[in-house]
């Protein structure tokens, strides 16, 4: 009898020691698991971190040029403005000289005229 509950004692005590090592090549698998789980979510964050970075860096850029190019339309629209106030400007003169070439046409004829009359005259 002793012999037999030694042997079911054996056999459990075997029974426990095979689930104690298996319950701890189940840990150690976890912990590896854990460990890689976690080893990617840093990489991830890494990416990620390094993604918004780059991000930054084009959203900062895209302002410059986008300032640049502000600047740029204010720049053409000033040198416009001058160049179409000089334009007014310049037709005003010469809608002035037209004017005092025709005044100087008239007077000419007017002279003109009366050289023409005296000659009869005379």
């Amino acid at each position: 009898k002793t012999l037999n509950a030694a042997r079911a004692s054996s056999a459990a005590l075997d029974a426990a020691l095979r689930d104690q090592g298996r319950l701890g090549r189940w840990a150690e698998r976890l912990k590896g698991d854990r460990d890689a789980a976690k080893k990617k979510l840093e990489a991830d964050g890494d990416r990620v971190k390094s993604a918004e970075e780059r991000a930054a860096q084009c959203q900062a850029k895209a302002n410059e040029q986008q300032a640049a190019l502000n600047q740029q339309l204010k720049d053409e629209a000033a040198k416009r403005a001058s160049f179409e106030a000089t334009a007014a400007t310049e037709k005003q003169r010469a809608d002035k000289l037209e004017d005092k070439a025709k005044q100087l046409e008239a007077e000419l004829l007017a002279l003109a005229q009366a050289a023409s009359g005296e000659a009869r005259d005379a």
